[in-house]
């Protein structure tokens, strides 16, 4: 029998697996799989590091600073307001949200009912962010309706369609349609695209909030818990994408048809191998892995905005994001999306800077001006990919198309990255120079 903070331990892994286990997690991998074909363990590979890799080491970063918002110290206070403002708002209604309640419906509601129905999706979506809130009004029970319920059974449906891939008697159809040398890059890539890193600063605040209230007091043992939970949900991410990524190279049907999406290879494999039971089985786990990812997304915009302003309580902040998050939702979400990308390109590789410039601090000394202008590098380079984004045509510019990797919305990697490391090369030396001199 386990003890109490046996299970507190279990449920909070399983909740934070429920966070980053949403709609895009779900579509990413099995297209990924598919791409790379015989060569997706390498694919895959590439897409774990980027993806969960990134995503734990922002979650230990967040354990040994005690806030995110420790992550940005370095900036002017009103910078720094700006930054996770801008950030909240687009993990929460206007463009993460909106989208993930849309894909639930997309992908779970509509292939039932008439998908262009404004009234079907109305209802669906007031039916959804119900749940999220009944879910949200007292924090503390995020842990045991997610950790302890919602994702048992997300985890079951899944096991249920693993299953059915390993027994299936479908011939393996295994190819590639990109070069076997590219399929880790490849990986790297789609990883890089979910953009879980940006959800790992706005998640770890519920993470900490979760063990403090479910397991220990004592900030070592808070600091320790996070770490072995995000720990343990990232390996069962990581088995899970497996699946989905084995799906994907695995997956061929009669009429070779060409795939360009994971929800077109998940949808077609269920109605081969399961027919109308396999769609409902489908249609489940996608809504509980877009509800939890919902949930987990709300309850960390309502903690921010309460924090920013306390005369409005949590449980207000949660209703008037969700009333938000439902209009957009229903009414031009896709201008919202579009008009959102741009900030999103150029928001997350400053996010990613910061998570590793605060990683590598917890060892060694980086400077306040060395990292002030690393992230100058990576802002200025991650605004030409969205102007890049925005405008396609001066890709073709010859100043432009000979930047690395600008088609793949990298171009900050590569400069930020020499700029951080010669610059530190120069700091230790002058300090090992000076150091010497003092000696002497």
């Amino acid at each position: 029998m386990l003890t109490s903070n046996q299970q507190s331990f279990i449920k909070i892994t399983f909740m934070i697996f429920a966070f980053f286990f949403g709609a895009g997690n779900i579509i990413f991998p099995p297209l990924a799989g598919y791409v790379a074909g015989d060569v997706f363990l390498s694919s895959y590979t590439g897409y774990i590091l980027i993806d969960v890799g990134f995503s734990l080491l922002a979650i230990i970063t967040i354990a040994y600073l005690g806030r995110a918002q420790q992550l940005t110290t370095d900036f002017p206070k009103h910078i720094s307001i700006i930054f996770w403002l801008i950030l909240y708002l687009i993990i929460g209604p206007i463009f993460a949200i909106p989208r993930v309640t849309l894909v639930a419906y997309n992908m779970s509601i509509a292939q039932f009912v008439e998908a262009d129905s404004l009234l079907n999706l109305f209802i669906f979506t007031t039916f959804f962010f119900s749940l999220a809130l009944f879910s949200m009004f007292r924090p503390a029970r995020l842990v045991n309706i997610i950790g302890g319920w919602l994702t048992p059974i997300l985890l079951i449906f899944l096991l249920v369609l693993y299953s059915i891939l390993i027994l299936s008697d479908a011939p393996l159809i295994m190819h590639h349609t990109i070069e076997s040398s590219k399929a880790f890059s490849y990986g790297l890539i789609q990883g890089y695209l979910t953009m879980d890193a940006i959800a790992a600063l706005a998640f770890g605040i519920l993470i900490h909030h979760a063990v403090k209230n479910h397991y220990s007091h004592n900030p070592t043992q808070i600091r320790k818990t996070m770490i072995q939970t995000s720990i343990l949900a990232g390996i069962l991410l990581a088995a899970v994408y497996l699946g989905l990524f084995y799906l994907g190279a695995t997956f061929g049907d009669a009429t070779h048809h060409t795939y360009e999406n994971g929800v077109a290879i998940l949808t077609q494999f269920v109605k081969l191998n399961l027919g109308f039971y396999g769609q409902i089985i489908l249609a489940i786990i996608i809504f509980l892995a877009c509800l939890t990812t919902a949930i987990g997304l709300l309850s960390a915009c309502s903690e921010y905005f309460n924090f920013l302003n306390k005369r409005i309580s949590y449980e207000k902040w949660a209703i008037i994001l969700s009333v938000i998050s439902l209009a957009l939702t229903n009414l031009g979400l896709n201008r919202i999306v579009a008009l959102s990308l741009p900030c999103v390109i150029t928001l997350y590789p400053i996010v990613i800077v910061l998570i590793v410039i605060n990683a590598l601090r917890i060892k060694i000394k980086i400077p306040k001006i060395i990292a002030i202008q690393t992230i100058s590098i990576t802002f200025f380079m991650s605004l030409l990919d969205s102007a890049v984004f925005i405008y396609p045509a001066i890709e073709t510019h010859p100043l432009i198309q000979n930047i690395p990797l600008i088609e793949d919305k990298l171009s900050w990697l590569i400069p930020a990255t020499l700029f951080f490391i010669v610059r530190m090369k120069i700091y230790y030396f002058k300090n090992m120079i000076t150091g010497r001199f003092q000696h002497k």
